[in-house]
């Protein structure tokens, strides 16, 4: 079942979601000690986080996207999330690199 949101609320989710930029670039790299690290650029300013795991790291970008912007925990769930594309798994060796082979049609000449 959902929960009626206010009108007050749904005002200011809207306010909040219009804070974010349309995109916001994210690099991803293995640190020198182990895990992950990653920076994080928003308006001309970079954040960095690390973890040991990518899907802490993960969270860790998206708290500290949260965090930038001041949303309110309560208004969280209502917030886009940065989610790595598949490239960038792979790259990192965290995801295999597949192909597929598609048989090409064979026509039949008459």
């Amino acid at each position: 079942m959902v929960k009626d949101i206010s009108k007050s609320k749904v005002v200011e989710i809207k306010r909040l979601r219009a804070l974010f930029p349309q995109e916001i670039t994210v690099k991803v790299s293995l640190a020198d000690e182990g895990g992950f690290c990653a920076e994080v650029y928003i308006d001309n300013e970079v954040l960095y986080t690390d973890a040991e795991a990518i899907s802490e790291l993960i969270d860790m970008i998206n708290d500290s996207i949260r965090t930038y912007f001041e949303i309110p925990t309560e208004f969280t769930s209502y917030m886009g999330e940065y989610i790595p594309p598949l490239e960038m798994m792979q790259k990192l060796g965290l995801m295999p690199q597949t192909t597929i082979n598609i048989p090409l049609l064979e026509f039949a000449h008459n």
